[in-house]
């Protein structure tokens, strides 16, 4: 989620409690603007799975950071929860100096009362053995040292090319600690994809030697080698303030970490009789030794590794001559997806085929990835007849039987009948103050450009043997519309697969136009790349905010208000608003 992150570092926060709240007690949710001398259009988000006691309510304020004075609006909500589990509070968005900006969204846990009085009795026990007292001439760095680190720790060290290795970063304390992360670690070399980020908020409990630490995922990621060699996973850096009491008090620790996204203010609630002692932490390089892959003459061979299945469809086995067909493979199993690239089909003498549509439905929780990759190719012919696209053949690389495998599709008859379609013109109702040699310009000029385009699509070849064919072939780039016709016929399907096939919609458009594939399709990436390319600002927002609605509805309960319909327009218009600077 980096890309969403950088948005919320305009000064505008998302606050909620960083312990659990309890079934039916009051909360408050808070959304802070900095340096805000002046700020409209505040959107109040929907919180699903609250109800709203009171708000908002609006106060001011100031902050001072490194002796610069920070003018605070702090617009406050008291919720109460109505049932236990994990819930999202969205960001809320406003118009700060000419400019939508969006805060951060941000988990709550809410537990039942039964799991409160629980956690009640054991952390009366912890704070027996509580670390916040600094006792006279003891070395609070020395203590640091003993009851605040951090680790990574990886599933393997060697593996072979395209063969996942987990990596988790966790931090272990029985301080009361702030921790800012100030670098991440460089992931060279590899395919990453996010299984834990910092905004989940998975803590637990872990006992080493015989005293408990409360342990955070600060990221857990599966790392796909892109090429064998020695490589390094390096280290993640942590910037951290530690409060130690001067004086003996009953107090469970607590800890707070953040992600270099709005630091921590100098004048934050500090206890009386404590002191702040500041410190860094950060996690070993870890080396990974990636083995090549044995030997393979099989020259079809892509470079996917895992355990796969293939099939092949067809919307239908007959199309009329210069009709269009659709051709579907699909790649089902698990594995490094991210290098299945379209399999080579035996295209018969006399079919034309465009370049595929892409599609994927990918489990990022599970390791190595699963779900399934689909290549939609479209086709066309000008001669009737018999025609048989021979069986197409899916070769990878099996690590857990260290051996090549290949599967393969069964072959598909297609009838090309002796019928053209009628090319309809219908065009729109002119204005009455139009003269009639106007109308009749611009029909002959309809006309004529339909003529040409009829021509065109009749003269084309995959081949190309002459400049007329050269042309048509680099107008062939898919459409817009065509990149969102998978999703459009998943508007009536359930919300997870109607907003996955969206989200990957958005992605092979600006993978086609932009020739970025692989470990390169990231969102932080995308939006280097977009900004180089000139687009609009607020275009990259609103496309931001886009594509994290789809990422909310696949992977949690959260879905859009404005619905399905409105999405997918709205993602049409994003992209032709892309189109018209991307290719002019």
């Amino acid at each position: 989620m980096m890309w969403f992150q950088t948005m919320a570092q305009s000064g505008f926060r998302t606050l909620v409690p960083q312990q659990p709240v309890v079934v039916g007690e009051a909360f408050r949710v808070q959304y802070i603007i900095e340096d805000a001398e002046s700020f409209s259009d505040f959107i109040v988000p929907i919180f699903k799975g609250f109800q709203l006691v009171a708000g908002p309510d609006k106060y001011s304020g100031s902050a001072t950071k490194n002796n610069h004075v920070k003018k605070l609006s702090n617009i406050v909500f008291t919720l109460t929860a109505l049932n236990p589990g994990k819930f999202i509070v969205p960001g809320a968005s406003v118009i700060l100096n000419g400019k939508k900006i969006t805060s951060n969204d941000v988990f709550v846990e809410v537990i039942s009362e039964q799991r409160a009085a629980k956690l009640a009795r054991r952390n009366s026990q912890i704070d027996a053995s509580s670390e916040y007292f600094l006792h006279p001439g003891e070395d609070p760095y020395e203590k640091i040292r003993r009851n605040l680190f951090l680790r990574v720790n990886v599933n393997r060290q060697s593996c072979y090319v395209g063969e996942p290795v987990v990596a988790t970063f966790k931090l272990y304390s029985r301080l009361e600690s702030k921790s800012e992360i100030i670098k991440n670690p460089g992931f060279y070399g590899f395919g990453v994809h996010d299984i834990i980020s910092l905004s989940d908020k998975i803590n637990s409990t872990e006992y080493i030697n015989g005293r408990p630490f409360d342990v955070h995922v600060i990221r857990k990621v599966q790392l796909y080698p892109l090429q064998h060699g020695d490589f390094i996973i390096d280290a993640m850096e942590l910037e951290n303030k530690v409060e130690f009491s001067n004086s003996a008090v009953h107090k469970r620790t607590e800890q707070e970490i953040v992600e270099n996204m709005y630091g921590n203010l100098e004048n934050e609630d500090l206890h009386s009789d404590a002191t702040v002692y500041e410190t860094s932490l950060k996690t070993e390089s870890v080396n990974i030794h990636v083995k090549p892959l044995p030997a393979n003459t099989n020259k079809k061979y892509t470079g996917a590794v895992g355990d796969f299945s293939i099939t092949s469809s067809v919307d239908t086995n007959a199309i009329n001559k210069d009709g269009e067909g659709y051709l579907t493979i699909t790649i089902k199993g698990k594995g490094n997806f991210t290098q299945v690239g379209p399999p080579e089909i035996l295209w018969p003498r006399g079919l034309e085929y465009f370049e595929p549509v892409i599609t994927d439905q990918l489990d990022k929780q599970k390791v190595p990835l699963q779900g399934n990759k689909s290549f939609r190719f479209a086709f066309a012919c000008s001669q009737p007849g018999q025609y048989l696209i021979a069986p197409v053949t899916f070769t990878f690389f099996n690590s857990e039987k260290e051996r090549y495998e290949k599967i393969t599709t069964d072959s598909i008859k297609i009838t090309v009948l002796n019928s053209r379609k009628k090319v309809n013109i219908i065009l729109p109702a002119a204005p009455d103050k139009i003269k009639n040699n106007s109308r009749l310009f611009v029909i002959a000029g309809v006309s004529l450009l339909a003529l040409i385009l009829l021509i065109g699509f009749l003269v084309k070849k995959k081949s190309g043997k002459n400049a007329a064919q050269k042309i048509v072939v680099e107008n062939s780039m898919p459409s817009v519309e065509s990149f969102l016709s998978p999703a459009q016929a998943k508007l009536d399907a359930d919300n997870k697969i109607f907003y996955s096939y969206l989200e990957s919609a958005i992605w092979n458009y600006f993978s086609s136009r932009l020739g970025i594939s692989g470990s390169q399709l990231n969102k932080e990436n995308l939006a280097a790349t977009l900004i180089k390319k000139g687009l609009p600002g607020i275009i990259i927002n609103d496309l931001s905010e886009l594509l994290q609605h789809c990422e909310r509805a696949v992977y949690t309960h959260v879905l859009p208000e404005s619905g399905k319909n409105y999405m997918l327009a709205q993602a049409e218009n994003l992209l032709q608003k892309s189109e018209s600077v991307l290719i002019g």
